[in-house]
């Protein structure tokens, strides 16, 4: 009797275990934490992640989303009182930030989540138009640039100048968010430059005629563009790399890297090309080999997300 009751004992504790090992946060998007928010975790490489981007409707610009192929088009801001949207940027925990100009406003910094959902500002000062947000995956902060240079913003609001300059554009994190490279506007061509985060250093020169920088989410390549051509380079400005891109001639802006490991043999770049928005295709690509080239959708300044997140 007593060995079968240890059996049994042993058997529910067993189950408790299965149980337990059994409960996780589920899907979806969260919002901002009140902390660093932990590196997301790659899907497996048969699950298509988002990619976000804007589109004109009329005269205005909207964010959506869709899925890596093109398909499952959702458009997240809408209606008069959504003013004019564009540039969107994902976080690691599924939320959006976009640049949102309100009907006579100026350009500001939002935040929403992946489904359109509980749109809000996120920045406090009002210094002047705000522009191009970059969201680190790995932390919940968000670069952008403003009259003067570049600042990061908190989810509660507070900010950090960093040490670039004006014309400073473009600003994209590093993985680890301890660094940010920018197109820096005040040499011709423009150049690219990296900056600490946390506003602690000068910035140093990474490489002269660039434009368009975002660092890749393993942290060792840069891709830019040049010209009408896409480049890569390491992220210590050694290695640069023309990518092939025939037989695309509309120029490139804005590329953006396909998370690690969801990609088999291969991380993937989504670009825009050519720059006029209305015009503007979302072109797919081997971020070593290049083509064959793939048109997934129409829009402007695409972003990928680091996990499977709204729609």
């Amino acid at each position: 009797m007593r060995k079968m009751g240890a059996m049994l004992f042993a058997l529910c504790a067993l189950a408790l275990v299965v149980a337990l090992c059994g409960c996780g946060s589920s899907g979806g998007a969260s919002g901002p934490s009140d902390g660093a928010a932990a590196k997301p975790t790659p899907p497996p490489p048969s699950t298509p992640c988002k990619i976000a981007f804007w589109r004109l409707v009329g005269n205005a610009g909207q964010i959506f989303t869709m899925n890596e192929d093109g398909t499952g088009v959702v458009q997240l801001t809408k209606g008069r009182t959504a003013g004019n949207n564009r540039n969107p940027s994902w976080s690691g925990t599924g939320m959006i930030c976009f640049e949102r100009v309100p009907q006579g406003g100026t350009n500001q910094i939002w935040v929403m989540s992946a489904d359109g959902a509980n749109p809000r500002r996120v920045t406090t000062v009002n210094g002047g138009a705000e522009l191009w947000p970059d969201w680190c995956w790995g932390a919940d902060r968000i670069v952008f640039a403003r009259i003067g240079g570049l600042f990061v913003v908190d989810h509660a609001g507070s900010e950090v100048q960093l040490a670039a300059g004006g014309p400073s554009v473009w600003p994209s994190f590093s993985p680890d968010g301890s660094q940010v490279v920018y197109q820096d506007n005040s040499t011709s061509p423009a150049s690219l430059r990296v900056v600490p985060a946390d506003g602690s250093g000068q910035p140093t020169l990474l490489i002269g005629n660039g434009y368009f920088p975002d660092w890749s989410p393993t942290g060792d390549r840069i891709a830019f563009a040049r010209g009408v051509d896409l480049w890569t380079i390491s992220s210590d400005g050694t290695g640069e790399s023309k990518v092939n891109l025939s037989p695309v001639t509309g120029g490139v802006y804005s590329p953006s890297w396909s998370p690690p490991d969801t990609t088999p043999g291969a991380q993937q770049i989504v670009l825009q090309s050519p720059l006029d928005a209305s015009a503007a295709k979302l072109l797919k690509l081997d971020a070593a080999a290049g083509s064959p080239v793939i048109e997934v959708g129409a829009g402007c300044c695409p972003d990928w997300s680091p996990a499977v997140f709204g729609g």
